[in-house]
């Protein structure tokens, strides 16, 4: 997975979207979201203002792992097999085990990494704010090749299209690029120099979309770079162009988001506000530079803008759907929401990672003990089962207890086959006991489920029966009889070492 869902950066997911605001997940961090965040195979990905990358099980809500940069991660993470790379505001792009966040190898230019990785044929593809787009060797962080160096710095994240890259400059040109050897396709050259900030290039069939400082939106033609169209809004135009079908989703920091055609309708180079299919109020286009770029899955556009709102558009109507509200008035929501699974993840203003996902089927957990009775402080195994429509779900966490004895864990996620296994040892006891097994299973988008079973504890054979009798010697008969023995033989020596000394006193 990567910044965007495709090398196009169009924000297109193939996904299935909730029908309503149903949040499951709440992670925390408590400082505002500029990453993106990245799912892949049930593990959330995402880079934070407090300088850490997080990877977060989606099954339990629960932090793997955190690796410390120490300064503010704005790029989207990029995972490519078991490797994880994101870039840091302090210059660096790092790569990391995905699985453990072990650190493998960095990489250093001469400034800020807002840009997100993309991956090509093994080789990694980022810019920096110094002005260079970058070429690395995805295994040894190695330059495959010098970088391309353009005249400002650069914000955006790189497109990548048959074999090329497609970047903008803050020093006003739009470039793209072969990837074997930095050779141009072409430039274009835009005024004023102020172009791209944070808008990447995207491309859908034939074309390239961006936005720019000077609150426009640009078409451009893929193969020849020249300007199709342009679309001007009230503000910046900060988030990247999201493209599906016949239609372009603007998001622009004036407080709305656009859904324009894609080609111009008259043909004049402008598309004006009556030509565009509809647009959506986000927020009151006041408060900073915010505003996400927009996802688009399931025949629905998501978008974070004002503050700590999620909003889900019809995308054919413009109306809303549905919408989350932090209630967060101090921030803009920065992070783009990412769709995967019938899942949207998104950071929000309010410092969390949050996560949303339809209502589903509840889930059943059944509980098999080793044995149904079992002797006193003796172990035993207890298998729990956690499944949907009798289809076993991994990734479940299952919190269990007993009401007597101990177990080995108190939690632990369900396998690929649905299974937890847990040790128990039950106690001591002096007369029969039933213990009860308690067991919990929530995974994220799913209905909690409890079930419970009971054992019985019986005393060990060699322990003896004290309970509801006098304390009686009878099963100490033996001993007894060796100590009676061994007291007399003592006296027997006692008494005669006394006898001899008095002989040789009369002596």
């Amino acid at each position: 997975m990567e910044f965007r869902g495709n090398l196009n950066n169009t924000g297109v997911s193939t996904s299935t979207v909730p029908q309503t605001n149903n949040f499951f997940m709440n992670f925390s961090v408590g400082k505002v979201f500029h990453s993106s965040p990245t799912v892949s195979t049930n593990i959330l990905y995402f880079g934070s203002d407090d300088g850490k990358v997080y990877a977060v099980n989606i099954g339990t809500g629960k932090k793997i792992w955190e690796f410390v940069t120490n300064d503010a991660i704005w790029a989207t993470p990029l995972v490519v097999g078991s490797m994880v790379y994101v870039g840091s505001s302090n210059d660096s792009l790092y790569a990391l085990n995905r699985f453990n966040g072990s650190f493998q190898w960095s990489f250093k230019t001469n400034g800020d990494i807002v840009s997100s990785a993309k991956y090509a044929n093994g080789t990694l593809v980022f810019a920096s704010q110094d002005g260079c787009v970058y070429f690395v060797n995805a295994t040894t962080g190695l330059q495959t090749q010098p970088p391309f160096v353009t005249g400002g710095q650069i914000w955006g994240t790189p497109a990548i299209v048959d074999g090329t890259v497609i970047i903008g400059s803050n020093d006003g040109n739009l470039s793209r690029l072969r990837l074997s050897d930095k050779s141009a396709v072409w430039n274009h050259t835009l005024s004023p120099a102020i172009f791209v900030k944070y808008s990447s290039a995207a491309v859908h069939g034939d074309r390239v979309f961006v936005g720019s400082d000077d609150s426009y939106a640009y078409s451009f033609d893929l193969d020849t770079g020249a300007l199709v169209w342009r679309f001007k809004t009230g503000n910046y135009v900060y988030a990247t162009p999201g493209i599906h079908g016949n239609r372009v989703f603007i998001h622009s920091t004036d407080g709305n988001i656009y859904a324009v055609p894609f080609d111009d309708p008259n043909g004049d180079g402008e598309i004006t506000a009556n030509e565009i299919l509809w647009q959506f109020h986000t927020g009151d286009g006041t408060i900073g530079e915010g505003g996400s770029s927009p996802a688009i899955a399931d025949g629905k556009v998501l978008v974070a803008a004002r503050p700590g709102y999620l909003f889900c558009i019809n995308e054919i109507t413009g109306k809303l759907v549905w919408n989350y509200s932090t209630n967060n008035a101090d921030y803009y929501s920065f992070s783009s929401p990412t769709v995967v699974d019938g899942m949207v993840f998104v950071g929000l203003s309010d410092g969390s990672m949050y996560g949303f996902a339809p209502s589903a089927p509840g889930m059943s957990v059944s509980i098999t003990p080793g044995m149904n009775v079992i002797e006193g402080q003796r172990a035993m195994e207890i298998v729990f089962n956690v499944t949907v429509g009798g289809m076993a779900v991994e990734g479940a966490f299952v919190s269990f207890a007993v009401s007597s004895g101990s177990l080995s864990q108190g939690g632990a996620s369900t396998l690929a086959d649905g299974l937890q296994k847990v040790k128990y040892l039950a106690p001591k006891v002096s007369e029969n006991t039933t213990v009860q097994i308690t067991a919990k299973a929530t995974k994220y988008g799913m209905v909690p489920t409890t079930a419970s079973a009971s054992i019985v504890v019986v005393p060990a054979q060699d322990y003896g029966t004290t309970s509801g009798s006098a304390f009686t010697l009878d099963n100490y008969s033996l001993l007894l009889a060796v100590i009676g023995v061994l007291v007399a033989a003592n006296a027997v020596v006692y008494v005669a070492v006394l006898l001899r000394k008095r002989r040789r006193s009369k002596a």
